[in-house]
């Protein structure tokens, strides 16, 4: 085909157009299709020699493939072995249940249709430390758009079911994010739990704010709610009253923290460490149980995620909107200062962190960005921010430093936008799911070795935006309840519709 002086030959449409200085051909939009265009065919030069690799004899979909090559690799690691059991297993998944969300509710939200979902938290095994408090399986938080928060109880075996525990109630504006306190405490003859959360806010009278509330734990199943349980799963009917709705517990909401002319974008709670951090648009807040404030750490860009160290929790990666994760140690005193924090930079806004400090080497962090990069670091080799003090009656501008590089780069996640997507990663079975905004739920092997890791299991796309995943590798279930023999772990999704659907082996 000729080049014609200022115009450009669309191959797919199969004519020429004439290159403007704004819109779909203007010459920058015209030089970004070009990049996309040789970014896929890398792409799918490089998914041509990955599929002539030989494979890995443990690296299969086939449970019994798996357990017959086991013998023929007596040296690998306990760990690699259990990544590889899981990857074998979590391919299989397919949807086994799901749970409209309309169904449930109270008073005005009993028959209207609830509002779409923000925030999700999961509590798998709540159990008391003395074993004196006696539960029916997994709970789960939802909080829907406009600040509605609905608590339920589930379970997955020997069938998948969902049922209200709670009245729901108000904490005034949407929630972003959303989370089970880790212990458990007696008040007026029974157990509590509590739940903390950040609100967004809507103008002064309606502030955002952190704030703590209290929940009463629903007794065990009785025989009756037992028995509309199996009724429900007879009937192919998933959303009658378990239990007596006149009965469920109201929460009350027991403390906040509030903070005038700020915006809460994250928050992370350790009960045993008597510490909450909260990010904000220009501070980090860390706070003690009580939400008293221990310190105040300013920072140059909204902190949109924060997660603490499980093995370390006085340490804290947080990320930013101008894609900095930065190191945090929240004993320092004075306030601690992050302009010589250890920290990595990204192309674009972090909206995920994962320290696993207790897996592999105990050194690494997943760390997921607003352009759709996904990607593993090592701490280790994490940049230390060298600034230069700013000159009197200058103001202080930071040093542009390159961006780190990342360990291993986890490819088909989709993003652009939105730092609201699903996220979770269980370090027991090194395992990472994330959605995309082209709304499919994709799944990686944190074990897989390659520089490039594919994702193993996808699934098909949602109607809307996924907010919440989790992976659940184990479930209690009341015991009036019979088991299978096993238990079969899958995945927890917080569907759009809004629902709850569960995927799980067949």
């Amino acid at each position: 085909m000729v080049d014609i002086p200022g115009y450009f030959y669309d191959e797919e449409k199969n004519r020429h157009f004439k290159i403007m200085p704004t819109g779909p051909y203007s010459a920058a939009a015209i030089n970004q299709r070009k990049r996309e265009r040789e970014r896929e065919q890398q792409q799918q030069q490089k998914q041509q020699v990955r599929s002539t690799k030989r494979r890995h004899p443990l690296d299969t979909s086939s449970l019994l493939e798996f357990h017959h090559n086991r013998s023929s690799v007596p040296h690998l690691s306990l760990r690699s072995m259990v990544g590889y059991g899981a990857k074998s297993i979590y391919k299989q998944l397919t949807p086994v249940g799901s749970m409209p969300f309309s169904h449930y509710g109270d008073g005005q939200y009993a028959r209207a249709p609830l509002p779409l979902v923000d925030n999700m938290a999961v509590n798998t095994l709540p159990c008391d430390i003395n074993q004196q408090l006696q539960t029916n399986g997994g709970e789960i938080l939802v909080g829907h758009q406009g600040g509605l928060i609905t608590r339920y109880g589930c379970q997955v075996d020997p069938f998948f079911q969902v049922w209200p525990t709670s009245q729901a109630w108000h904490c005034g504006s949407s929630v972003t994010s959303l989370h089970f306190g880790q212990s458990y405490y007696r008040h007026g003859g029974g157990w509590n739990q509590t739940v903390v959360g950040t609100s967004m806010g809507q103008d002064r009278q309606l502030p955002n704010k952190l704030w703590r509330a209290s929940l009463s734990v629903p007794p065990p199943l009785d025989d009756l709610a037992t028995e509309r349980l199996y009724l429900n799963h007879a009937e192919g009917s998933n959303h009658a009253d378990v239990l007596d709705r006149c009965t469920l517990p109201f929460p009350s909401v027991i403390s906040s923290f509030v903070k005038a002319k700020d915006t809460f974008w994250s928050s992370c709670v350790a009960d045993d460490q008597d510490t909450i951090l909260v990010g904000g648009e220009r501070q980090l807040y860390i706070l003690s149980s009580n939400f008293n404030v221990v310190s105040q750490v300013p920072s140059k860009s909204a902190i949109f995620t924060t997660s603490l160290m499980d093995q370390q929790p006085q340490l804290a990666w947080i990320g930013r909107r101008d894609g900095r994760i930065v190191l945090v140690d929240t004993r320092q005193k004075p306030p601690p200062s992050l302009q010589h924090a250890l920290q990595f930079y990204l192309s674009s806004a972090i909206t995920h962190v994962k320290p696993l400090a207790d897996s592999s080497s105990g050194h690494t962090l997943v760390a997921g960005a607003m352009d759709g990069s996904l990607c593993l670091l090592d701490t280790r080799l994490s940049i230390p921010s060298s600034s230069q003090p700013a000159k009197k009656g200058r103001p202080h501008r930071w040093p542009r430093q390159p961006f780190s590089t990342p360990i291993r780069r986890f490819y088909g996640h989709t993003n652009d936008h939105s730092r609201n997507l699903a996220f979770d990663v269980d370090t027991n079975l090194n395992l990472m799911v994330m959605a995309g905004v082209d709304n499919v739920l994709r799944m990686w092997s944190l074990e897989d070795q390659n520089d490039e890791v594919l994702p193993f299991w996808s699934s098909n796309p949602y109607s809307g935006q996924v907010c919440q995943a989790s992976i659940l590798s184990s479930v209690e279930t009341s015991d009036r309840i019979p088991l299978m023999k096993r238990f079969n772990p899958g995945l927890l999704v917080c569907a759009p519709t809004p629902s709850l659907d569960w995927f799980s082996i067949p």
